[in-house]
């Protein structure tokens, strides 16, 4: 399948430079660390596209790259502006000389050899974790198909509906999928894929955002390790433990495939890793007063456009963040507190008491909102006290077991223990890391025990935001294993090499190196460490991460949630050419009529799989009594106000615990010898004309 993604490299490159280059500039002007710029980035662009969304649309201009693309030029061209004036002001400590830029900054001095070492060994294994967190769905998946999964069905439809009401609003943006009613739900990625797509390239540009996703996330995964530890050791190995962290990405962007959660998520490392550099710039300034906090104003609202844009592109993303940073800023402002009471600033004690009182309750308070408490509603019960047990401190998502699955999870929970201990027994040390994280860790081992433990209202309370769903709850649940699992892999490392070191000391079998005497080995330990660690895990359950992306990928192996055969993909495929074009499809979605839109180009009457119209409603008439069409005239009616014109049909069968008639019962047992004609047939369904109503006009 690898052929067939080399076609979508512009898709992806262009996805990655909208999602980076119009907040670069802006944040790298007051960061050092062009990593952590670039992880935050895509959130801070997420925020602009759900704003910008909202205002095309209460003005009228249609959402489309040749008016969306230009303000995010500007935006980039501004940023640079700004980036070289914070660059100048660097150089020249006070305003720029006479000479401008060019003065200011004067020739650019070559990086030094180790420094040169340190970028290049960062970014390239920023690009290996990207590509073996990608590996499974590069090798294994052909971007052409659809994934055949419940929400991801309607979110291809989704990108379809926005291309042509050129609408990406959330609020109403997606109406075509409520039936024309004005519903509110997140589109912020949404609107970022229709910038990329056409009617007929919907698929394609969809699942290289999940690749795009995936490249954010290791990197926002090394950005977040970056600021919490010094080791190198660790920094590097941050983007392969979180390329293989088998829930995000493998399950969010595979088997799950929930691409508005799974965006969400893969911008929350960033967003953290700047909140963090702003706090502690904050905390740092706190006694040079107001005017020194002023400075640090840009940083805040960039902040908070991307929390903003976390947020936009799901709701649950800023339940995640609070739970992640909760504990920093608790701990931040203890040591606030206690300094400011030794200093006798009791204003300053009671100020910061009284916001970190408020941080810490408003997520509680939000939690009682009538939105959020009707997603506490959704019917998704535990499983069992020993699962929850066996699931809370590892996170795994329900891939077939493997062996090397198996493996991968010990190796995960042994550098997580080093971790820890490292961590705690680093307070000795003269530098110690934040304990913070530690915290964070355990606060989502309660919530993912919390969504598999068999218990009812407090769980129903806390979770709601994940309605009630472990495998949007360990996506981030691994992510605050990363830095703890990086650490570990350092204390291992830094273990192996003092032993080998030792043994090297003492005439052991070990050799210096001829051109480098006395080289220091601790990069050699480090690099056959992480090559024994991928093998023994066989590439991070690569044979278990590729089966989940057959899962929904593969038509011919599709799991629980497939519903179009690969006769029937082909068939909805050829209504392009074998129906007209102002053609209305009606069948059920479950059964793969879903895919008219996004694949057929056809508008369906269920565009997506949950059944959201009134009883008295055109559409549910059909749903319950289609099959009656030769003997109530409310079907013919409800046809010709839908447009009706041809009907997909295809058998019966279960779709997880329920037969698909259940859900749509008019559309089975349909006689169609007569008012029908035969159109197309592919698998086990077939397209017909409806003639059936014309008979009466």
């Amino acid at each position: 399948m690898l052929g067939q993604w080399w076609a979508l490299i512009p898709t992806i490159v262009g996805m990655l430079v909208l999602t980076a280059l119009p907040a670069f500039f802006w944040t790298r002007a007051h960061l050092r660390s062009s990593v952590v710029a670039l992880a935050v980035s895509p959130a801070i662009v997420f925020g602009v596209l759900s704003l910008l969304s909202f205002a095309f649309d209460a003005f009228a201009i249609a959402w489309e790259r040749a008016k969306v693309f230009p303000v995010l030029g500007l935006l980039t061209l501004v940023g640079a502006v700004v980036w070289l004036l914070a660059t100048a002001k660097r150089a020249t400590g006070g305003p720029l000389p006479a000479g401008g830029f060019v003065d200011a900054i004067g020739p650019r001095r070559p990086l030094g050899e180790e420094q040169a070492r340190v970028r290049a060994s960062t970014w390239g294994m920023i690009v290996l974790g990207s590509l073996l967190a990608a590996m499974p769905m590069l090798l294994r998946a052909d971007p052409r198909l659809p994934a055949q999964q419940w929400d991801s069905t309607f979110h291809l439809n989704g990108v379809w509906s926005i291309l042509h009401s050129h609408s990406a609003s959330p609020f109403g943006g997606l109406a075509e999928l409520y039936g024309g009613r004005e519903v509110y739900y997140p589109t912020t990625w949404h609107a970022l894929v229709a910038l990329f797509s056409t009617p007929t390239r919907v698929v394609l540009a969809a699942n290289a955002s999940s690749i795009v996703l995936m490249i954010i996330w290791v990197l926002g995964a090394t950005a977040l390790t970056s600021v919490l530890v010094r080791s190198r050791a660790a920094i590097l190995a941050s983007p392969i433990l979180a390329g293989l962290l088998l829930d995000m990405p493998a399950d969010n962007l595979t088997m799950y495939n929930q691409w508005p959660n799974a965006s969400g998520l893969a911008v929350v490392p960033g967003v953290v890793a700047l909140a963090i550099i702003v706090g502690r710039r904050f905390a740092a300034d706190l006694d040079a007063g107001p005017r020194a906090l002023l400075r640090h104003a840009p940083l805040l609202a960039a902040l908070l456009l991307a929390m903003l844009g976390a947020a936009s592109a799901h709701p649950s993303s800023a339940f995640v963040l609070a739970a992640l940073l909760l504990p920093a800023l608790l701990a931040a402002s203890w040591r606030i507190i206690a300094s400011a009471i030794g200093a006798g600033a009791r204003a300053r004690a009671v100020a910061v008491g009284v916001f970190a009182l408020a941080a810490a309750v408003l997520p509680f308070l939000a939690l009682t909102a009538d939105k959020i408490r009707s997603m506490g509603d959704y019917p998704r019960s535990g499983i069992s006290w020993s699962y929850a047990f066996s699931h809370m401190f590892t996170p795994a998502p329900p891939f077939t077991p493997t062996t090397a699955m198996s493996i991968h999870i010990v190796v995960q929970a042994l550098l997580l223990l080093a971790g820890v201990i490292a961590l705690v027994f680093s307070r000795r040390t003269a530098d110690p890391p934040p304990m913070w994280p530690i915290a964070s860790y355990l606060v989502f081992c309660l919530l993912t025990f919390l969504a598999y433990a068999p218990i009812g209202e407090v769980r129903n309370f806390l979770l709601a935001p994940w309605y009630l769903d472990a495998r949007r709850i360990m996506g981030a649940h691994g992510l605050t294993m990363v830095p703890l699992m990086a650490l570990g892999f350092h204390a291992i490392g830094a273990a192996l090499a003092e032993r080998f070191d030792s043994a090297r000391s003492r005439g052991a079998h070990v050799q210096e190196d001829a051109t480098r005497p006395g080289a220091p080995v601790r990069w050699r330990v480090d690099v056959a460490l992480g090559l024994v660690l991928l093998l023994v895990t066989g590439l991070g359950a690569y044979d278990a991460r590729a089966v989940a992306s057959d899962y929904v990928y593969d038509p011919d192996n599709l799991g629980k949630p497939g519903m179009a055969s690969r006769g029937e993909l082909a068939m909805i495929r050829r209504m392009r050419l074998l129906i007209p074009a102002d053609a209305v499809v009606l069948g059920d979605p479950i059964a793969g009529a879903a895919y008219t839109e996004v694949i057929g180009q056809h508008e369906a009457v269920f565009p997506q799989l949950t059944r959201v119209s009134a009883k008295d409603a055109p559409e549910s008439v059909l749903a319950e009594r289609f099959n009656r069409i030769g003997v109530d005239p409310a079907v013919c009616d409800a046809i010709r106000a839908l447009g009706v014109t041809h009907y997909y049909e295809d058998e019966d069968g279960w779709y997880y615990d329920f037969r698909r008639s259940s859900r749509y019962p008019g559309l089975y047992e349909v006689d169609t010898s007569t008012g029908f004609e035969l159109v197309d047939e592919g698998g086990t369904a077939k397209l017909w004309r409806i003639t059936a109503c014309d008979l009466g006009d």
